[in-house]
């Protein structure tokens, strides 16, 4: 459901790099289910009670996300952009072809949350018809650069972080954020990050929490920055504020 997040993120990595094809190279995927961020069928529910649907229509087949879109800011334009490759890279990826592999997945869902089953159910049936590669590493930051350093011409190299970099050490942050700036410098790489604002924002202090909707707490809010190449530099910028579920958006 964070691709109510995810998807006017890479709306936003389109307009600063100038493409419209899109490489997006999902860090930690699990089982890759955001690299079919582009199909789902997105509603976004703005403050006056107007819905705002986004990407392809709702059929009954595609997984379906929900999401308030908060504060004075418009909601995304559809979107001007394409989805030209899907890798994930992970320790341990999950085949969503695999049924007793899907069964354990399905299994890591709060088990009264019907609406989050069908949600998984059907994007997991989707992943299964679009073209994709999850690469198995036991050194996701190693296999890094040759991955971006590999891609086809044409393209445009998007890395997405999102809630993984809570799980790396100081250390590996580090690790990881050095060949990321090589690789935005030389390849043009973007960087897409939904963390805890202490590790997505790298270069400048956070912008203000929105006014949340009731019942919502501030404590585990997703920041969504933007990092990429500009004049030789490297320039990041805060994108939204979002539910780590996905619930609302900023």
């Amino acid at each position: 459901a964070r691709g109510a997040a995810i998807w006017p993120a890479l709306g936003a990595a389109a307009t600063a790099t100038g493409a419209r094809a899109l490489a997006l190279l999902d860090f930690g995927c699990s089982a890759g289910l955001n690299l079919g961020v582009d199909q789902f069928a997105l509603r976004y529910i703005t403050d006056d009670g107007r819905l705002h649907d986004r990407g392809p229509a709702r059929d009954g087949q595609r997984a379906e996300i929900e999401s308030r879109w908060l504060g004075a800011a418009p909601p995304p334009a559809q979107a001007g952009w394409r989805l030209a490759l899907r890798q994930g890279l992970d320790p341990a990826p999950v085949d969503v072809a695999d049924p007793e592999r899907l069964r354990w997945l399905q299994a890591c869902l709060w088990p009264h949350d019907a609406r989050r089953r069908e949600r998984l159910a059907r994007a997991a049936a989707q992943l299964q018809h679009l073209p994709h590669t999850l690469t198995q590493a036991d050194d996701c930051i190693a296999a890094l650069e040759p991955r971006v350093a590999g891609l086809p011409a044409g393209v445009q190299p998007v890395l997405l972080t999102s809630w993984v970099l809570y799980y790396l050490n100081a250390a590996e942050l580090a690790r990881l954020r050095a060949p990321v700036v090589r690789l935005a410098l030389s390849h043009g790489l973007a960087w897409i990050c939904g963390e805890l604002p202490t590790l997505s924002a790298q270069d400048r202090e956070p912008p203000p929490l929105p006014a949340l909707p009731p019942g919502e707490v501030a404590s585990s809010a997703t920041l969504w920055t933007l990092r990429h190449a500009q004049a030789g530099r490297i320039v990041e910028q805060a994108l939204a504020w979002s539910h780590p579920h996905g619930r609302w958006v900023a």
